[in-house]
This record gives structure tokens, sequence and C-alpha cells, in this order.
């Protein structure tokens, strides 16, 4: 089966499961009748079990939904460890993150990769698959552009590239990049290294409040450093998970 025929399998299991639970919700509205009806409090003490049984069911059934998804993850980054020893620059002590390259004509999200020595860029090695959105919350999983990633990498000597603080926030950089490229989707460009982040550490899946985040990144300040025509652009506490410090402001 393929990557797309499993994430659809899965989005058919959670399509089903949310039909489900909304018939079992119109079910509850029959106790507070049969209370109106009767007066017998035993109808409100069932209704209350009832909708607490629905509950614990619906959160047992999610959890095995957002297990598949992580299931599915898990594979991609153990592909991604394979393909990065293979090319022989994995090591135990390396750190993975996502960085922007922006250049006259792009911001594009960037795979980094941090060794003792060395920082090894990648394009962006993921695709990303928005399974489903509701209003702000959206739930995103990730699949390994093996075409990108095959393309090669380039080598980066970590002690002889400078670092700088730049003036504007996380949030105004995407804003204003996305209104010079006019294309609002490099806004979403910051999702990468968080859902990077979850899967390395194997974080519970769940949805993503886009608007939340959007708002958290106006505390977050960036770094950047220039390489020959292009600018590699990091958020703070990013650059210093794996090691990179701004050299000035």
């Amino acid at each position: 089966m393929t990557l797309e025929a499993e994430y659809q399998r899965i989005l058919k299991k959670h399509i089903e499961y949310k039909r489900k639970n909304n018939k079992l919700v119109l079910i509850a509205a029959v106790f507070p009748i049969l209370y109106l009806l009767t007066k017998w409090d035993v109808w409100m003490l069932a209704g209350i079990v009832y909708i607490i049984a629905i509950l614990l069911f619906s959160y047992q059934r999610n959890n095995v939904l957002c297990r598949s998804y992580e299931q599915i993850e898990q594979q991609q980054i153990n592909l991604l460890t394979e393909r990065l020893k293979k090319i022989g620059i994995w090591q135990e002590t390396g750190r993975p993150a996502f960085g922007y390259c922006v250049t006259a004509k792009k911001l594009e999200p960037v795979y980094l990769y941090e060794t003792e020595n060395y920082l090894y860029m990648f394009g962006n090695i993921f695709i990303k698959n928005c399974v489903y959105a509701v209003n702000d919350q959206a739930f995103y999983c990730f699949e390994l552009n093996r075409v990108v990633l095959e393309e090669g990498y380039k080598t980066l000597d970590k002690h002889s590239m400078l670092w700088k603080e730049r003036k504007e926030n996380h949030q105004e950089l995407l804003r204003a990049e996305g209104l010079r490229l006019n294309n609002l989707m490099i806004i979403e460009s910051f999702i990468y290294d968080d859902i990077l982040c979850d899967m390395i550490n194997r974080k519970k899946k769940q949805p993503m409040n886009i608007q939340l985040e959007l708002t958290n990144l106006k505390k977050e300040k960036l770094i950047q450093t220039q390489l020959d025509d292009m600018t590699l652009v990091l958020e703070k506490d990013t650059a210093e998970r794996i090691g990179i410090y701004a050299d000035s402001i």
C-alpha cells in the first residue's frame, strides 16, 4: 500500500468515527426529554453516564488514529536516517532542524543536519500533508520527499559562519516574504521545524491551532547568515537547539 493510500485509509476511518460520534451525541438528547416527561432523576443520571461513555470512547478512537499517523511519520524518520548513514554524514549526536533559504525569488524551508564541525543543508525534504482542517485546527503529517533528498546537499563549515540577529520577528518575516513573493502559503512554513521536533521526540500527534501558532511567532527572534547569493535564516531557539548562536546584533 502506498503512503497516500494509507493516509486515505486512516482519513476515511476518522470521518467514519466522527459521523458515528455525531449520531451518539444526538441520542444523548433523549435523556433530558425523558426526565421532563417523567421527572425521574434516574434519566438525568443515565444521561450523564452516557455522555461520559461517549467522550471516553471518542478519546480512545482518536488515540488509535493518532498512533497510526505517528507510525507513518516514524517510518519516514527511519528512512531519512538510513539515507544520512548511506551518504556518510549521520552521527549519533547529530541534530536536525528546519530553517529558511531566502533569495530574491523565493523563501524555501530547508532541512539542516548539524554535526560537530559541519552544517549540512538540504532542500525541503518533506512533503506537507494536511490530513484535515476544521476552522483554525489543522492536522499535518510529513512524507519524505525522496526526489529532493537525492538532489544532494551543501556542506557548511560551522565555525566559519557569521550569524547576526535580524530586526524583524518570525511572524513579520513570513508575512513580508509572503506578500513580496505573492504567495501567502509561505506563512505556513514555520510548521516544518515544529512538526520535525515532534517527530524526533515522538510527541503525541495532535491538531495544530494555526492562528494561535502564528500569534506566538511574534515572540520569536531570528538570526541569519549570508551564503553566496542566499540568506540562511533560523529561528533563534531552533538555532540554539543545534548549537548555533548569533555573533552580533
